[in-house]
């Protein structure tokens, strides 16, 4: 993987222990909600979304690699 993708983890880390007070309060203040068609989670345990954010880059990494191992980038 280039330079830039290691960086990029510490960013979402970096970020996330930065907005963490401020998720936690805004979960208690907005609890997980569902209106019908709408679904909006709580932000209270956002460290499982940066877990999801950063399983996706992963795999996002892994694609182009192999998508530029096989010549399709």
């Amino acid at each position: 993987m280039n330079a830039v993708y290691p960086e990029l983890l510490d960013f979402a880390d970096s970020y996330a222990t930065q907005i963490e007070p401020s998720a936690k309060l805004n979960g208690l203040l907005w609890p997980e909600a569902s209106a019908g068609w709408t679904y909006a989670p709580s932000s209270f345990a956002a460290e499982h979304e940066v877990a999801a954010l950063k399983a996706w880059m992963a795999e996002r990494v892994r694609h182009m690699q192999m998508r530029c191992a096989a010549g399709g980038i």
